[in-house]
């Protein structure tokens, strides 16, 4: 049976053997696994510098703080003299700030008082001037626009109230004692006035300003006596 396949096996090639072709070509001579690693190119070891720490800045401290909310005051200042609603607006929001982050700073308080003057806010003025009164009672200026601002609504009693209260602890500020005189005046109270000057000499027997109102007395005086010559020939 085995002879009889064969047999057939060589009619099928026409007599001839064929002998099976190989696709792959055999390798003439082996290659060692050294020789293959001989043909790597070794990789290049790259050492990373150290990376040194960049330091955070510093904190400000509390004195560059309060000098640069002092350098705001400064610029509120300035913006309150231009006579602009807008920086009147602008000056309001700087010293606001200001007063919230240092809230015993009274001159910020005074000129916020005096934006919100500028701005026809009486009750926000008032508060501001009197919280600078509150921080330092010596503040002349600020007893001064107290009385400024209900000098302004017409409140003359009310004005007098705060000049006096100024004089208390601010003695000898001729402004004040000027504005108690003057408003003493307004109300006719005469002899309260003449008598406000008086007191005003014994401090400071020079200034101008007691001089003036003074006279002022004495030409009111003269008037309500009907024009009495003596009278103005004080005055004068």
């Amino acid at each position: 049976m085995r002879a009889s396949l064969l047999a057939l096996a060589l009619v099928g090639c026409g007599g001839q053997t064929v002998e099976p072709e190989s696709s792959v070509e055999p390798v003439s001579e082996p290659v060692s696994t050294t020789e293959i690693a001989e043909t790597v190119i070794p990789s290049t070891i790259v050492e990373e510098a150290p990376v040194e720490a960049v330091p955070l800045p510093a904190a400000p401290t509390e004195e560059e703080l309060y000098a640069a909310a002092m350098d705001k005051l400064i610029q509120a200042s300035a913006l309150l003299t231009t006579g602009l609603s807008a920086d009147t607006d602008r000056a309001i929001e700087i010293l606001r700030e200001i007063t919230r982050e240092y809230p015993d700073e009274a001159v910020a308080f005074y000129n916020l008082g005096i934006a919100y003057q500028l701005r026809g806010s009486e009750n926000d003025s008032r508060r501001a001037f009197l919280r600078a009164t509150d921080i330092e009672p010596r503040f002349g200026d600020a007893w001064l626009n107290l009385g400024a601002v209900q000098a302004a609504a017409g409140d003359f009693g009310r004005a007098l109230q705060y000049y006096r209260a100024g004089l208390r602890e601010d003695q000898e500020n001729m402004v004040l004692w000027s504005a108690v005189m003057n408003s003493e005046r307004i109300l006719g109270r005469l002899d309260e006035a003449e008598e406000t000057g008086s007191e005003a000499l014994l401090i400071n027997s020079k200034s101008p300003i007691i001089y003036n109102g003074l006279a002022q007395v004495y030409i009111d005086r003269a008037r309500s006596a009907g024009g009495d010559s003596r009278m103005l020939d004080r005055a004068l």
